[in-house]
């Protein structure tokens, strides 16, 4: 049975669950969505999704909708043994608090810098820049540290969202490569573990780094 996934594709909380279900093998059927001119989604979305969030998913009738819900019914569901989402409890919990963190802090903070970013057409510069720094990288670069993954020294579904969301601002020039070598470095070596990647957001991503250049 293919699961039906409502999403928006330039959105990195579906570029998660897209990278995710390929990664422990489930089919998904793109439902995609676009937002209007005044930014809302198709009025018959709120049957799906009363609140409008994205992503979405249908199940065979079992509709669901938040990333980080969605997340957790895949795994529970499709892939309940997969080192993706570890079973000791403390590792597990760690797990838990970089889904909770991306979910709560990373993805609204850095979004409400890009996006604004986008709809004016400008690039972030001086202190806009500074801000992003000070808000978004450096507390991602002391997240992720000097370790090889984000939790343990495996590839967790933690890794998985936090390159999702990370995927939407690392790219672009607004990232000094050379400043935060540590976060790069970390995005790069895990965004290649992930075959799905590209399929995912990576079009997107080179859409947007043109684009990028466009902006005054």
């Amino acid at each position: 049975m293919t699961i039906e996934l409502y999403a928006v594709v330039t959105r990195e909380p579906c570029f998660f669950i897209r990278m995710l279900a390929k990664h422990i093998g489930v089919e998904l059927e793109l439902k995609a969505l676009e937002y209007d001119k005044d930014g809302r989604l198709p009025a018959e979305y709120a049957k799906i999704s009363p609140l409008m969030k994205i992503p979405a998913i249908n199940d065979d009738g079992f509709i669901l909708y938040e990333s980080t819900a969605i997340c957790y019914y895949l795994l529970n569901k499709y892939a309940p043994v997969s080192p993706l989402y570890p079973k000791e409890v403390e590792k597990c919990a760690l797990v838990d608090q970089m889904l909770c963190t991306v979910s709560s802090f990373v993805q609204p903070v850095a979004s409400f810098h890009i996006r604004g970013s986008i709809v004016k057409r400008k690039k972030l510069t001086g202190n806009a820049l500074r801000t992003f720094e000070e808000t978004v990288l450096h507390p991602l670069e002391q997240l992720v540290g000097d370790n090889a993954f984000a939790v343990g020294d495996s590839l967790t579904v933690a890794d998985i969202r936090l390159v999702s969301s990370m995927a939407c601002f690392v790219p672009l020039p607004i990232v000094d490569k050379t400043k935060f070598i540590k976060l790069v470095s970390y995005y790069e070596r895990i965004r290649a573990l992930i075959p799905s990647f590209h399929e995912a957001c990576g079009w997107m991503l080179e859409e947007r780094s043109k684009d990028w250049e466009t902006y005054e």
